[in-house]
């Protein structure tokens, strides 16, 4: 408070994380700030001047609620009469990283995150590719900002990696290719590129880019000049729908001009 009336700076909007617990008639009974998550959240907004973080509050609200969950299961499976503190695992905290990488916190959320997008059946509990990676990121931000305060770990969160990525130029350039090295780390998920549209209207239905066969483009372009009518989806029924000109045209101009959807590979 005293250095906002110095030096005040706006912050549009803000979501900071809080301990929470609560009876067993949920009435609030503890409550304590989670400090290195606010800390976090509010550098963002201050020294990095950004006006939106209610992204990376999203992803570590996910992260500690995966945290707490680790910690619950090894308070019930915790004996103090066969526990060894040099060979067995303390209980899990976010700033605790054991020596080998699979029993990090990390690399332990990282797994979760991807059985979560691949392995995961339950509807309910399954992640989208980019909701896991943007709970990856918020993570690896949280992560990094502590290593640049200096911070000490009692080993690294995550390791440093520099990876080439080799593009084609613009016509105004001499060379054909160029290559550019990309600062990362190795928590970052790489999933296959899926080939369902899992996320759309008809999750069975494929988006992956195939030609079309004669008699696939022929009932197309029935379409597209004649009948101007196709099946939409609304609220989950599927009803015929009138086909806006622009969107005739649109494929038209693709088809007889070689336009696509994708150019250049991400």
């Amino acid at each position: 408070m005293e250095y906002s009336k110095v030096s005040p700076v706006h912050i549009k909007k803000i979501t900071l994380l809080n301990m929470v617990g609560r009876d067993s008639s949920g009435k609030i009974v503890t409550f304590e700030p989670i400090e290195q998550v606010n800390r976090f959240l509010m550098t963002h907004h201050i020294d990095d001047h950004k006006q939106e973080s209610d992204q990376y509050s999203k992803g570590l609200v996910h992260f500690f609620s995966f945290l707490i969950k680790f910690q619950e299961q090894w308070d019930d499976e915790f004996d103090e009469d066969i526990f060894d503190e040099l060979t067995d695992l303390p209980r899990p905290e976010w700033d605790y990283m054991a020596k080998r990488k699979a029993q990090r916190i990390t690399y332990q959320y990282r797994q979760a995150l991807k059985d979560a997008v691949i392995k995961e059946i339950n509807p309910d509990l399954k992640l989208a590719r980019t909701t896991a990676t943007a709970y990856m990121n918020a993570v690896i931000k949280f992560y990094s900002f502590h290593l640049r305060q200096g911070y000490r770990f009692n080993n690294p969160p995550f390791d440093h990696e520099i990876i080439n990525i080799n593009f084609q130029t613009s016509g105004t350039n001499m060379k054909g290719y160029m290559s550019k090295a990309v600062h990362t780390t190795d928590l970052r998920l790489n999933f296959p590129r899926s080939k369902r549209n899992s996320g759309g209207a008809i999750p069975s239905s494929r988006k992956d880019i195939r030609p079309l066969t004669n008699t696939e483009w022929k009932e197309v372009e029935n379409i597209l000049l004649n009948t101007k009518t196709v099946i939409k989806n609304v609220s989950g029924h599927l009803k015929p729908s009138k086909l806006a000109i622009e969107y005739s045209l649109f494929f038209l101009v693709s088809r007889f001009t070689g336009l696509r959807r994708r150019c250049l590979s991400n």
